[in-house]
């Protein structure tokens, strides 16, 4: 379980920051001005944030297992859209999306944890997570250098 939600935290982080140094290549492919592709991480903090407590009402009556499968399918979903969006309008979307439940496994996994474990245990258990969010390789200062490695590669803002 531990391996799982140590997996699970860095996707919210991941969306965001390996996309990041696609910057200059949106403008470029569809033809916006640099304001807009800074629309597309405003659009995904603003879902991220106005609905970062919406997993944490579902999985109180759904469960746990189909609120992060639904938080994962929404972020690919969300994914994918970004990396065949036509226009604008459409990456904006996706990018929006994307921020709607990134959120879920960090929400869901703090209340495993604090379903399975008390006391000493707990804290031992989200010690072991927070170590591998940051040793995990989708990690900030990798995620950054994994993105601008694509775009050095392939010059193309749809394999970001």
């Amino acid at each position: 379980m531990v391996l799982m939600l140590g997996l699970l935290a860095p996707v919210a982080p991941a969306t965001i920051d390996v996309f990041c140094p696609a910057f200059s290549c949106l403008e470029r492919e569809l033809n916006v001005p640099p304001q807009s592709a800074l629309q597309t991480r405003g659009g995904y903090l603003s879902a991220h944030s106005a609905l970062f407590f919406l997993p944490g009402i579902f999985y109180a009556h759904v469960g746990r297992k189909p609120v992060v499968l639904a938080s994962l399918l929404v972020n690919v979903a969300g994914s994918v859209m970004v990396a065949v969006a036509p226009s604008f309008p459409f990456l904006l979307a996706g990018s929006v999306l994307q921020g709607l439940f990134a959120g879920g496994g960090l929400v869901i996994g703090r209340a495993m944890v604090g379903d399975c474990y008390e006391g000493q245990q707990a804290r031992r258990t989200f010690s072991y997570i927070c170590f591998l969010y940051t040793t995990n390789p989708a990690a900030d200062e990798y995620r950054v250098v994994l993105g601008r490695c694509r775009l050095r590669v392939k010059k193309n803002i749809r394999l970001v």
